[in-house]
């Protein structure tokens, strides 16, 4: 993760895009393509969330 991090006014969409992409660049993603798009769309759609404020924390 970059040490550096610069804000600057964005849609929670794209937060959460590019908080996906550094997901995925430090995690990996599975092998096979199926999950590759399940784990994918999973991940965006948590990363979502939490831009909207709406993550469970007693769910993790």
């Amino acid at each position: 993760m970059a040490d550096k991090l610069e804000l600057s006014q964005t849609s929670k969409e794209e937060v959460a895009f590019k908080l996906f992409q550094e997901i995925i660049i430090s995690e990996g993603r599975p092998a096979d393509r199926q999950t590759i798009r399940k784990y994918m769309l999973d991940t965006y759609a948590e990363c979502l969330t939490a831009t909207r404020g709406l993550r469970d924390w007693k769910e993790k």
